[in-house]
């Protein structure tokens, strides 16, 4: 088991859009999808996600997040040209075995995918 460990915040953006019927939330800082058949599935499916990503760098015994790289640049678009801000609890999700309940703090806005 590891020492004590201070609570982790994470602060993440994600842009949100709709794509064949599902919705998309791709995190912008560090390169994490999540999909969701809902848009109010989304913000709790994409905190799973970052959690897992938290964990598997625990268990690498690396930083959290450490080693995943930003976004493509078009997300990055997306996320500036977003005029909804949408504003979401930050979920707290424990980590098994660790005893570690990191806080997501997203910014998340409402995007269109854009044409290639």
């Amino acid at each position: 088991m590891r020492e004590h460990m201070e609570p982790i915040e994470i602060q993440i953006s994600a842009i949100l859009y709709e794509d064949g019927g599902h919705w998309i939330a791709q995190g912008l800082e560090y390169d994490i999808t999540a999909q969701a058949t809902s848009l109010t599935d989304l913000p709790q499916r994409f905190a799973m996600k970052v959690v897992a990503e938290v964990a598997i760098s625990l268990d690498l015994e690396r930083k959290p997040l450490e080693g995943l790289g930003e976004a493509p640049t078009m997300f990055w678009r997306m996320f500036e040209k977003a005029s909804v801000d949408l504003s979401i609890d930050a979920p707290l999700l424990k980590i098994a075995g660790d005893g570690l309940t990191p806080r997501i703090v997203p910014r998340m806005k409402l995007g269109q995918l854009q044409a290639a």
